[in-house]
């Protein structure tokens, strides 16, 4: 590839440096400005003003020509501050190698709560589905659902049309136990994924729940002596206020505690937090925009794939622009000083 091609090619560094090429028009138009301002008019007539600025045709072709080599300086100089560059190859095919993501989904009684509209397992299916179609090409997603016990669903596929398919049949109260075993269900994740897939910084977990638990310090404490070694990811999803939490059957409306007062469930975040801190992730809070996708997967989990550009290998083009913009200054200095 020749450099005419490789400049076609390219990408500038820093383009906002090309606003230096206005400097000669800027220049030029204020000196115009100047110029005409203090004519001697009180000694001729106005109309005479453009042969006495332009009197002598060498010296009216010698500022022409200094315009037009400084509009040049300017061009070649802008252009080489830009850096124009060009991405050499490497051989590296950023797509093929995609993220394995296992998604693990509460459906413990608690997510039935209608704090989010309808529910807030329902409110977790149509996120499921806005973050089936951000994955990008080479992505798997997968889905394991976890109240007593956790149950893989399905394990990672790039098959969208089959994940939009198991997506649309979780329905509440389908695993056997009640419950939220989060340590167990972090655990049975890690490992379905390493039996998958052995490169750990290409994997990663997303907890999708509301964190609500009883025995919070013991949980915690539970899921630091795992040493996770995969990222863990949470979206917490619910308010942050005391909702009722419906009945799983139809016997009544409520959960009623063993005193008789009706069970309420909150978005624990502390909880959560805590969980992606200590595995290497990060946190969001449902949102109705797509913010707290871009928090997680945009920003979380496909950071971890871009950094990888930074090996690139690129082709520096502004050596040629460095050069003529060093000569036509010192040509330009020449003209001016009469040689």
């Amino acid at each position: 590839m020749n450099y005419i091609e490789l400049l076609t090619a390219s990408e500038l560094h820093q383009s906002r440096w090309l606003w230096l090429i206005a400097i000669p028009f800027i220049s030029l138009l204020v000196h115009t400005l100047v110029s005409k301002r203090y004519l001697p008019s009180e000694y001729f007539d106005s109309k005479m003003s453009y042969w006495y600025l332009n009197h002598n045709k060498t010296f009216l072709f010698s500022n022409k020509k200094q315009i037009f080599i400084s509009v040049l300086f300017w061009l070649f100089f802008s252009i080489a501050l830009s850096g124009p560059e060009y991405p050499q190859d490497t051989n590296i095919d950023f797509n093929s190698k995609g993220n394995s993501i296992l998604v693990l989904l509460d459906i413990s009684v608690s997510m039935n709560t209608r704090d989010e509209q309808p529910t807030r397992l329902l409110r977790a299916k149509s996120e499921l589905l806005l973050l089936v179609e951000k994955l990008k090409q080479g992505d798997k997603l997968g889905i394991m659902l976890f109240a007593g016990s956790p149950h893989l669903l399905f394990p990672p596929t790039s098959d969208k049309s089959a994940m939009r398919f198991y997506i649309q049949k979780i329905k509440p109260n389908i695993l056997p136990l009640s419950g939220s075993l989060f340590g167990k269900a972090l655990k049975s994740a890690q490992d379905t994924l390493l039996d998958i897939n052995n490169d750990a910084t290409t994997t990663s977990i997303l907890l999708i729940s509301d964190g609500d638990i009883e025995n919070e310090r013991q949980t915690i404490e539970n899921i630091n002596k795992l040493n996770l070694i995969i990222p863990v990811y949470a979206l917490g999803i619910g308010q942050t206020i005391d909702a009722p939490v419906p009945s799983p059957d139809n016997t009544k409306e409520w959960v009623t505690l063993l005193n008789g007062r009706i069970a309420v469930s909150n978005r624990n975040d502390n909880f959560l937090k805590q969980i992606t801190e200590t595995n290497k992730g990060k946190y969001s809070v449902l949102t109705d925009s797509e913010r707290d996708l871009d928090i997680i997967y945009s920003k979380g989990i496909k950071s971890k794939k871009e950094s990888v550009k930074s090996n690139i290998n690129w082709i520096q083009l502004y050596h040629p622009f460095l050069l003529l913009s060093i000569i036509l200054f010192f040509y330009q200095r020449i003209l001016k000083s009469g040689f």
